[in-house]
Order: C-alpha cells, then structure tokens, then sequence
C-alpha cells in the first residue's frame, strides 16, 4: 500500500493504476497532459489528484469519461498546484467528490 504516489508523464494516461493510494500526484516531464482514468481501485476509496509545486507553470487536464466522473463538467484543467479528491463507488469508476482543495 502507498498512502503517496507520483506519476511522470509525458503526455496522455488513461490507466494509472492507484491499487492502495491515497494521494496520486501527477507531474507532467515534457508539455500538456491528460489524465481520463484510474485503475486498480477499491469500493470506498479516496484518491486525490493533483500537481506538485514543480510542475505548476504545465497544465494538465483531467478529462470526464464513463470511468473517471467529473462533477458538472466533461473536463477541467490544472494550471496550478491543486489537489481534487475521487472516490471510487464501484470498484471501476472514480467519481469527483470535492473541487481544488488540500489532502
């Protein structure tokens, strides 16, 4: 179990497995990113998304799909550090339960 995981990714992740994470930070290493699912989750489980102080200055846009439930909205994008807390309802899909907040 990792209660902190960070993913680096160049451009576009549609899968990132969050068996067991609690907060996932996302950090793009070239240009613009997109983040559309997450995987490996559990009934119940809480996972924050967000951008560390590094990669603040790159956006990321967390795209709404039938797994991955934005709240009002098909996508909204990241241009600073923020964090947006999911919550898994069923076993597949992560629903968006709180806007830019703090873990």
């Amino acid at each position: 179990r990792e209660a902190v995981k960070t993913v680096t990714l160049a451009t576009t992740n549609s899968d990132i497995n969050v068996g067991g994470v609690q907060v996932l930070i996302v950090t793009p290493s070239g240009g613009a990113m997109t983040v559309s699912a997450l995987s490996g989750g559990t009934i119940g489980q809480q996972v924050w998304i967000g951008k560390d102080y590094v990669s603040a200055g790159t956006a990321i846009t967390v795209l709404g799909t039938t797994q991955f439930v934005l709240s009002g909205t098909a996508s909204f994008v990241m241009n600073a550090t923020a964090f947006y807390g999911f919550i898994c309802d069923n076993g597949t899909r992560f629903r968006q339960m709180s806007g830019a907040g703090v873990p």
